[in-house]
């Protein structure tokens, strides 16, 4: 009888023994810790083209890293999960930041990341705009297209904070190192801008008149080598610049300078407007150092 007892004891034992499992993690992600999905916006001009394909579409480089603002001011990093050319998928946080940031009611990303990305406790996102970009053939260069979500989920939207000039050069026996854009009224083209996320809103950014002391009055493409030129109209080299919203009232002036550090100047007092997320082509212009 004690044997019988002992038996059923052992066994009432091991039966509770293996109800005691581990908490299933699957599919559990702590709030700091979740996958972000990422799309892009199409541009407004359905014939133009962080670059562009020949579709006029935006993809995402492989790596490519953004700021998140999840639902606190602290900007932790998030890296993206999927290949170049993708125009979709998901961030995941590359690692813990320090600090903890203040409460926000709603989710921020900015492209690319930057230390300098902020967001203040009422709320307002202070981005850098690049006053150097780099040259890429037939787009424009990494990390110079400033890109921004709000929303209050994980479903990140990018919309682009801003426009695109595309130059058009030719010119015999020319090259091209560098090409400078500044406007003829002391337009701020670069340097620190602002914006008030609203979720689902495009972003409207302003740039922050304290820049006028930096002089945040350009912005110079920078070419990694020299970009040989062809000698005919028709075969004009593309040179896309990013920038802000703009109204240049006077126009604007091109510096280009070649490697020899000659430069060849070209100006408009034609009013011209970069508007958020169009292009604003330019005729062909012959470059004569």
């Amino acid at each position: 009888m004690k044997k019988l007892l002992f038996l059923q004891a052992l066994i009432c034992l091991l039966v509770m023994s293996c109800s005691v499992q581990e908490p299933d993690m699957k599919g559990i992600v702590s709030p700091k810790d979740k996958v972000f999905y990422a799309s892009l916006e199409s541009y407004n001009d359905p014939d133009t083209r962080v670059y562009v394909d020949e579709k006029i579409k935006l993809h995402w480089d492989a790596n490519d890293w953004i700021s998140l603002f999840n639902k606190v001011t602290l900007n932790q990093i998030y890296v993206f999960t999927g290949e170049t050319g993708d125009r979709e998928g998901t961030f995941e946080k590359y690692e813990d930041p320090f600090g903890t940031g203040n409460d926000l009611n709603f989710v921020c990303a900015v492209y690319p990341y930057s230390d300098d990305s902020k967001i203040s406790n009422s709320g307002v996102l202070k981005v850098i705009l690049p006053a150097e970009q780099t040259y890429r053939e037939g787009s424009f260069g990494p990390g110079a297209n400033t890109m921004i979500s709000c929303t209050e989920d994980e479903q990140l939207i990018f919309k682009n904070a801003c426009g695109y000039l595309v130059l058009k050069f030719y010119g015999e026996g020319a090259s091209v190192s560098s090409v400078t854009l500044e406007g003829n009224n002391d337009e701020l083209l670069s340097g620190k801008a602002t914006w008030s996320p609203v979720i689902g809103e495009v972003p409207v950014i302003k740039m922050d008149p304290n820049a006028e002391k930096s002089g945040d009055d350009t912005i110079t493409l920078i070419c990694e080598k020299p970009v040989e030129l062809k000698a005919a109209k028709e075969d004009a080299t593309l040179f896309w610049i990013v920038v802000p919203p703009t109204d240049f009232e006077k126009g604007f002036t091109l510096t280009v300078t070649n490697s020899d550090g000659k430069t060849f100047v070209k100006k408009t007092d034609k009013n011209l407007s970069i508007v958020r997320n169009t292009l604003l082509r330019i005729a062909p212009i012959e470059v004569k150092f």
